[in-house]
């Protein structure tokens, strides 16, 4: 699954390419006593890129360390820090920063592939987002390039697209809100993936949300609901290029309310839904598909879904 996109031809819009992502990406390698709750991946990043991902998902957190080291923001999921796989007995934090140079190193190994990332305020100072743009730009910003909808895969091959995620009006004040967006835009130009995805709520053609509180038979009527071929998928873009939506969903739900949500047992009941019922099939439109506890065999799918 290495080069899956070298597969795909060059014009070929990035929105209407089935991409395997995953949910709280980093969360692979948790507190041991609270990993119930915040794990949410088996593969570390490298392993993940590997098996066909390619949209990741960081929350970033700060913590007191050097800065001029570019390991001032760490990767977390909640109150919860995500630690190097490889050094336990440590305990080292996963910085922000050796994701992304993991993601380098990937795309310099497979120049054909593009990789998709989102950042997300994990918990903390809302300024902690602008200083991931500052290490973004310094670590990989030259091989970086802004999401839009017209974006093809051509322009992007052995590339970063960056997709970052500030937090509401209601949750930081509108002055706050103002200051942060003014300088993220000084930063790295570009349209917000997800805010793009929630603006087709009101109308949408094919696109879907899988939420914390969504039932699998739901899930399985939405899919229905929203099956469509790659084929009509492009005429619906030509058709309505401003309101063209971006699947987007998480496997973190379940079949009924649980007392106990943890992410691997919610994730299990999804996954093996979409793999007992060949959710994914070729030559049909399912847009970007983010998962919890991601395994090879959907990933494998959606990526196959993409040829007839």
């Amino acid at each position: 699954m290495n080069k899956w996109m070298s597969k795909i031809p060059d014009d070929k819009k990035i929105v209407l390419i089935n991409i395997p992502g995953s949910h709280d990406s980093a969360a692979y390698c948790m507190n041991r006593i609270l990993s119930c709750f915040s794990q949410t991946q088996y593969f570390d990043i490298t392993q993940q890129l590997e098996i066909g991902v390619r949209k990741i998902d960081l929350r970033i957190t700060s913590i007191e360390t050097k800065r001029e080291t570019n390991e001032d923001i760490i990767c977390c999921h909640g109150i919860c820090d995500c630690y190097v796989a490889e050094d336990l007995c440590d305990q080292r934090k996963l910085t922000y920063k050796s994701i992304l140079n993991d993601v380098r190193k990937f795309l310099e190994k497979n120049p054909s592939e593009t990789i998709l990332v989102s950042t997300f305020l994990g918990r903390g100072s809302h300024q902690n987002i602008a200083r991931s743009y500052e290490i973004f730009n310094q670590e990989v910003g030259d091989i970086s390039i802004a999401y839009h909808p017209d974006l093809i895969l051509g322009e992007c091959r052995g590339k970063i697209i960056i997709s970052t995620f500030l937090d509401n009006e209601i949750q930081i004040g509108k002055k706050n809100n103002r200051i942060l967006k003014s300088r993220s835009k000084s930063l790295i130009k570009g349209t917000d993936i997800e805010e793009i995805h929630k603006s087709y709520k009101g109308e949408k053609v094919c696109s879907y949300e899988v939420d914390g509180n969504m039932k699998v038979n739901q899930m399985k009527d939405m899919f229905n609901k929203y099956n469509m071929t790659l084929e009509e998928a492009r005429i619906k873009e030509i058709e309505k290029p401003d309101m063209f939506p971006i699947g987007y969903s998480i496997s973190c739900t379940g079949e009924n309310e649980s007392i106990l949500p943890y992410p691997i047992v919610q994730a299990n009941i999804v996954n093996s839904f979409i793999s007992n019922n060949g959710v994914f099939k070729k030559g049909y439109y399912y847009g970007w598909i983010n998962m919890d506890f991601v395994i090879v065999d959907i990933t494998s799918r959606l990526v196959e879904s993409n040829f007839k």
